[in-house]
């Protein structure tokens, strides 16, 4: 905890700036020396016992560890750090398995402890985020995941509202996976998804309508209980919805960027909601944060759970309407944020890169209508500009991120080609999320990742 203030500390204070391999200063000596002696103590002989309660308070502090490598810019670091957390709890499922079965932790059943839940919910809330970046460790969803079905017409609570978003995301995403899996298999002319795949989809977006009109139904009671700050969350669940509606309906044709064009007012929806978002935001900020109020929005916000850049940036990639498209981009810049592996400054960057690979000069003379307020709407031929062909759209967006502010950034992407094959675009930029610490510095993290991969390997 002392080394993740002082990381936050640094990053309020403005010290943090990225871009050379200094010397740390005073506070990051500090947090490298706390982050040591953390390390140390997780080295100790007793936490080789490997019972339940040392690897509770091994989850704890690589909880703990994930956040700093965020927060620090060590993405690579951090992403390992999860895989092992994940690795972790799905060892504590296998023990429950083999012994009485009254600790599932996994399935939620009755016998857990109030930490199990609190580690279940932190870290598949984790993993959501990185999955929706390509970097998540795909866990199947649990026995318990399917049943949607509210218990009345409103939510109970913006938590159970969340609870039952991120469970078809999970459904969502292990679909995709079972396509990918069942295409490798498949023949090329028999290569469309089994009827048991498009069943699971229709089930999926039957959910996420019933949520939909569940939301709607929670929402009047909400503004009467909700404070300022939750209000903001409660907007935030819109755009996953909307973004989870959209991935449900195209999961099943990865290669196909065209399914995208028939979400158009999906993508509008999502600007003017997050533009509105965007001022609320700035609201709370300006009146309970006289460092951000200072700032002048220049700030840096960091939180570890979800933020409004996964769905601007899938917005960013996936809607070819071009003045959106530099709204998205422009909206994901307006207030610098970063949210477990996002990084609000880097997402725009990307989604940049991706709309310039794709368009080069085709919108050279369309009417440039982006310097409009975020909360107009779109209309008109800012709704209707020229069809990007499909042979220049890419798909399967891939990017490599860095573990300091030396090391290139790595994006690839594919297009198909005219003959049934596709290329694959690699490029190498030296921009990387907006922060960093030279990579020498924190080598004791190596250390950690081997202990945590030691622990949730023993006993497979």
């Amino acid at each position: 905890m002392l080394a993740l203030s002082s990381a936050h500390k640094r990053i309020c204070i403005g010290v943090a700036e990225v871009g050379s391999e200094r010397s740390p200063d005073r506070l990051e000596q500090f947090t490298l020396h706390q982050y040591s002696k953390a390390i140390n103590h997780l080295l100790e002989p007793h936490f080789a016992q490997k019972d339940k309660a040392s690897i509770r308070v091994a989850l704890v502090a690589c909880m703990l560890f994930i956040c700093l490598e965020f927060m620090r810019g060590r993405y690579k670091t951090g992403t390992n750090h999860l895989q092992n957390g994940m690795k972790l709890l799905a060892r504590l499922q296998r023990d429950s398995e083999r012994g009485d079965g009254h600790c599932n932790i996994l399935t939620r059943e009755s016998y857990q402890k109030p930490i199990d839940d609190w580690l279940i919910e932190a870290f598949t809330r984790m993993d959501l985020l990185a999955a929706q970046f390509n970097r998540g460790y795909w866990m199947p969803p649990s026995p318990h995941s399917s049943n949607y079905q509210p218990l009345s017409m409103t939510f109970e609570s913006v938590t159970q509202a969340r609870n039952m978003l991120d469970s078809m995301f999970k459904d969502i995403f292990h679909l995709m996976g079972c396509y990918r899996q069942e295409s490798l298999f498949e023949a090329p002319a028999n290569s469309g998804p089994g009827q048991g795949l498009l069943d699971i989809q229709r089930r999926i977006k039957s959910n996420l309508n019933m949520w939909l009109n569940t939301y709607k139904a929670s929402r009047v009671s909400f503004q009467f209980q909700l404070d300022a700050v939750s209000k903001i969350g409660y907007q935030l669940l819109l755009l996953y919805h909307i973004m989870a509606s959209i991935l449900a309906d195209t999961c099943l044709r990865p290669d196909d960027e065209m399914a995208f064009d028939r979400h158009c007012h999906g993508f509008v929806s999502m600007i003017t909601h997050s533009a509105n978002i965007l001022e609320a935001v700035r609201a709370v900020h300006n009146s309970n944060d006289p460092v951000f109020s200072r700032s002048g929005s220049e700030i840096s916000l960091f939180t570890v759970d979800i933020g409004w850049t996964p769905p601007l940036y899938f917005t960013a990639l996936h809607c070819r309407i071009h003045h959106i498209r530099r709204r998205t981009i422009k909206l994901l810049r307006a207030l610098p944020s970063r949210e477990g592996i996002w990084d609000s400054m880097f997402a725009a960057f990307v989604g940049e890169e991706v709309m310039r690979i794709e368009e080069g000069d085709c919108y050279m003379d369309a009417p440039v209508v982006d310097h409009a307020h975020f909360d107009s709407q779109p209309h008109g031929h800012a709704l209707s500009p020229p069809t990007l062909p499909a042979s220049r759209r890419v798909y399967d967006v891939q990017v490599v991120l860095p573990d300091s502010p030396s090391e290139k950034t790595m994006l690839s992407c594919k297009r198909n080609k005219s003959d049934g094959g596709y290329e694959v675009i690699t490029k190498e930029y030296d921009v990387g999320p907006q922060t960093g610490i030279a990579k020498k510095q924190c080598t004791e993290t190596d250390v950690l990742s081997k202990c945590l991969d030691d622990q949730s390997l023993s006993g497979s």
